[in-house]
C-alpha cells in the first residue's frame, strides 16, 4: 500500500514537473516571438476627448512607446508654467517633486517619485529638464530625460535609468496650443515588461486627458517667461 503511494507521489511529482518545463518553454518562445515582433511605425490605439494616442512597437525591443496629441485652449506660457510646477505632480500620481538644481528659466533639474502596487518598491526619477523655443515657428520643445547620477541612490526606491520624454509644443493662430508628447520608459527593478506594455496606452490617455483639465485653472493663465514669445504677440507686431 505504501510503495502504490509512494509511487503515485512519484510520478504527480514528474508530471508537475513535466508541466513546469513546458510552461517554462512556452513562456520563453512567447517572450521571443514579442521581442522579434513589431512594425516600428507608429499606430493609433485610443482616440476620445481631443486625445490620440499612439504606440510603436520596435523589433529587438520589450516595451512598447508611447505618444499622445491633444490641442488645449491656452498660451505657450501657460503650458510651460504647469510643466515646472512641482505642486501638480501629485495630480498625476507622482509624489514628492522637487527641484534640485536650477541653470535658470528653461533649464534645470528635477527628482520625484512614483509609488508601485502590490508592495513593489517606488521608482525614484531624477530628471534633467531643458526648453527651447524656435524663433520663427514660435513650437516650443521640451527634453525630460533621466540623468539618474544627478543624485546619491536612496534605498527608500528603484532609481529609473532609463527614462525619457519629449514635449512639442506648438501654437496656433485659433488661440489653441497642439501639445504632442513622446514618451520611452523602463521602471526597471523586478517588474514583468508585460505589466509596463499593458498600461502605457491608457496611461498617456489619462495623463493627457487630466492634462487639459488642469490647464483650465487660473493659476497657469497669467505666466510669463523671458524665453518664450507668444505668437499672438508676434502677429501684432507684425500687423503694426
Amino acid at each position: 500500500m505504501e510503495e502504490n503511494t509512494v509511487a503515485k507521489k512519484g510520478k504527480l511529482g514528474k508530471i508537475v514537473s513535466i508541466v513546469f518545463v513546458l510552461l517554462l518553454v512556452a513562456y520563453f518562445i512567447a517572450t521571443q516571438s514579442w521581442r522579434m515582433s513589431g512594425t516600428n511605425q507608429w499606430e493609433l490605439k485610443r482616440e476620445g476627448n481631443g486625445a490620440q494616442v499612439y504606440t510603436l512597437k520596435a523589433p529587438g525591443v520589450y516595451l512598447v512607446q508611447a505618444k499622445g496629441k491633444i490641442k488645449v485652449n491656452t498660451s505657450l506660457s501657460a503650458v510651460v508654467s504647469f510643466l515646472q510646477d512641482t505642486e501638480a505632480c501629485p495630480n498625476f500620481g507622482c509624489l514628492d517633486a522637487k527641484i534640485i538644481d536650477r541653470k535658470g528659466e528653461n533649464f534645470f533639474y528635477w527628482a520625484f517619485k512614483y509609488p508601485m502596487p502590490f508592495g513593489l518598491p517606488a521608482r525614484e526619477f531624477v530628471t534633467s529638464n531643458i526648453y527651447y523655443q524656435d524663433p520663427e515657428s514660435k513650437t516650443i520643445f521640451y527634453n525630460h530625460t533621466a540623468v539618474p547620477e544627478k543624485l546619491p541612490a536612496d534605498d527608500c526606491c528603484v532609481r529609473v535609468t532609463n527614462y525619457s520624454v519629449h514635449w512639442k509644443i506648438t501654437p496656433l493662430s485659433n488661440n489653441e496650443v497642439e501639445i504632442d508628447m513622446t514618451r520611452n520608459l523602463d521602471l526597471g527593478g523586478y517588474l514583468p515588461d508585460l505589466m509596463v506594455n499593458l498600461g502605457v496606452v491608457d496611461r498617456t490617455y489619462n495623463l493627457l486627458f487630466n492634462f487639459k483639465e488642469h490647464m483650465e485653472k487660473d493659476i497657469y493663465k497669467n505666466a510669463q517667461y523671458d524665453f518664450i514669445q507668444e505668437l499672438e504677440a508676434e502677429t501684432i507686431v507684425a500687423d503694426n
